[in-house]
């Protein structure tokens, strides 16, 4: 569906997407036309003295967005960073921190999954209103959001694989924290060959799910940009 948006990660871990992205890329799909809709969206105009209609789903469909992306940007700045670090030696220290890793992982998680079903139930209640009221012009606001659903929807897709694995690891190392130790030196101990090969296997798979995460949310990045460079 046009103007579904992927959940940025809150993990301290990986390049956070900059949430004031998110009000002008649908900014551009929805005003391209003209600044003064942007500003009508920005001023404190009731919906109910909004018309015609056509503006009023638009206007709510902005002010609903940058409410709740301000939202999750104060609930993003008071939540701490992971800690170990992820992939750490650290992190591997023991079986409670490896659980503790693992559990942190999952409530930031959580809260990027609250994040995108807020902004998913916005673009379908824009979609079923302005399918009544100007389906012509629907039409034409989800091509505008096309290129951008598709890069936030492979992001999307990446988060979760990189979630799962790196849940997967800690839990893994966990099961195993009784044959994993850290020396003197700062340095991990596996005995265990086997343990020690699925272990970095694990790592690695990982960090390149992480790496592309982050190459994906930099082209969600540029295409806001490129977007809002677009004259209006």
């Amino acid at each position: 569906m046009g103007a579904t948006l992927s959940r940025t990660s809150v993990v301290a871990s990986i390049a956070l997407a900059a949430i004031s992205g998110l009000l002008s890329t649908v900014s551009v799909a929805v005003f391209g036309q003209t600044t003064d809709y942007l500003k009508l969206a920005r001023s404190d105009t009731p919906l109910s003295a909004i018309q015609p209609e056509r503006t009023r789903i638009l206007v709510e469909l902005v002010r609903r967005r940058a409410a709740g992306s301000a939202e999750y940007a104060r609930e993003a700045a008071a939540m701490k960073p992971i800690s170990p670090d992820l992939y750490s030696v650290q992190s591997f220290s023991s079986k409670e921190t490896m659980l503790s890793i693992a559990d942190q992982l999952q409530r930031a998680y959580q809260m990027d999954v609250a994040y995108s079903d807020s902004l998913n139930q916005s673009a379908r209640d824009f979609h079923d209103r302005m399918q009544k009221v100007d389906p012509t012009y629907l039409q034409s606001f989800e091509a505008n959001m096309r290129d951008s659903d598709s890069v936030n929807e492979a992001t999307l897709s990446t988060e979760d694989q990189w979630v799962k694995c790196t849940s997967d690891l800690y839990t893994y190392a966990a099961a195993h924290a009784d044959k994993i130790s850290v020396a003197k030196d700062n340095k991990q101990v596996i005995p265990d060959p086997s343990i020690n090969n699925n272990l970095n296997q694990q790592i690695d798979s990982c960090k390149a799910l992480q790496q592309k995460m982050s190459d994906e949310r930099a082209k969600a990045v540029q295409l806001q940009q490129d977007a809002g460079n677009r004259p209006h």
